[in-house]
């Protein structure tokens, strides 16, 4: 049954190197088709990796259980690396669709309107970075020497970085003690159904075939905190009673995708937008993004204190 579901997921949308591992699903196809029990002779057999060898090919032929696990194992590895892609999918969509097309970026070259804010000519563009690290260098050096560096200093032991003030000062720390203590205590996952009836965001998340909305909506928001907080699905399903990594799973690669996140936060923001409070903070022209912080050692990397710059 899944061997003809993947081969109809999957079609024809693979490279090269996922030839064989789908030639062996056809063949299954067609087994399953005709009613065969035994592998025919001439199956392909290239997809089998050295550590299946022993346990699929036998003196009797092609053992049918092990050929098709191990089938089923490299097209999973094949689907994880990109050699093959589902159309439609989030999880495993084609690589090129991450990139502009081929028509469209060589149109934007001619009209040397990338999209970049750098030179898009490398030779050019190297030539102006290492010109500027050159100057660069030269006023550092001057600023070592001079003693001038801004909250650093340049001795015979090495650069030492004054240590930042704390984000929050002193006398806005009780203001928060006193706000936080007048919110209630709630779960995170009790907040996104709250808001879920106040916006209905959750009707975006449709099936990717039947366009249906999500049946279980706890299960679909466990879905959705999963990828906000980069918890996973296994650690979700771990950490959730009665959700299971599997329903998780099918619930994600049916439901969630680039496009139906799109929809949903479109809904979330227009809220937003109309609510009263939202006055308070502009018109909506720019935000405040998060980014990723890269830890790098200090003074404290011995005690398992990480130097905030």
């Amino acid at each position: 049954m899944f061997i003809l579901f993947a081969e109809r997921k999957v079609g024809e949308q693979h490279g090269p190197a996922a030839q064989g591992v789908l030639a062996a699903v056809q063949t299954l196809r067609e087994m399953n088709a005709d009613n065969l029990r035994k592998v025919p002779a001439d199956a392909p057999t290239a997809f089998i990796k050295p550590r299946w060898k022993p346990l699929v090919i036998t003196p009797e032929g092609l053992d049918r259980k092990f050929y098709e696990i191990c089938a089923l194992s490299e097209l999973k590895n094949a689907l994880r690396s990109g050699d093959i892609w589902v159309k439609g999918s989030r999880q495993f969509r084609d690589f090129d669709d991450y990139l502009l097309p081929a028509e469209k970026f060589a149109a934007l070259k001619r009209e040397q309107a990338l999209p970049l804010a750098i030179n898009p000519n490398s030779d050019q563009y190297l030539e102006e970075r290492l010109q500027l690290l050159d100057e660069q260098l030269a006023t550092v050096t001057r600023l070592a020497k001079d003693n001038e560096l801004p909250d650093a200093i340049l001795t015979e032991s090495g650069l030492k970085i004054t240590p930042l003030d704390a984000a929050v000062p002193d006398r806005a720390q009780a203001l928060i003690d006193q706000t936080s203590q007048l919110l209630p205590r709630i779960k995170i996952t009790e907040l996104l159904m709250d808001v879920d009836d106040w916006t209905g965001f959750s009707r975006h998340f449709t099936h990717l075939k039947d366009g249906a909305e999500a049946k279980d909506r706890t299960l679909l928001l466990s879905a959705i905190l999963g990828d906000a907080i980069n918890l996973g699905l296994t650690k979700m399903a771990e950490s959730s009673p009665g959700l299971t990594y599997a329903k998780l799973s099918w619930l994600q690669a049916w439901h969630i995708r680039d496009e139906t996140y799109s929809a949903a936060l479109a809904e979330l923001v227009n809220h937003q937008y109309r609510h009263a409070f939202a006055a308070h903070w502009g018109d909506g022209t720019t935000s405040s993004s998060d980014g990723q912080r890269f830890r790098a050692g200090g003074r404290g990397e011995s005690t398992g204190h990480v130097n905030p710059k």
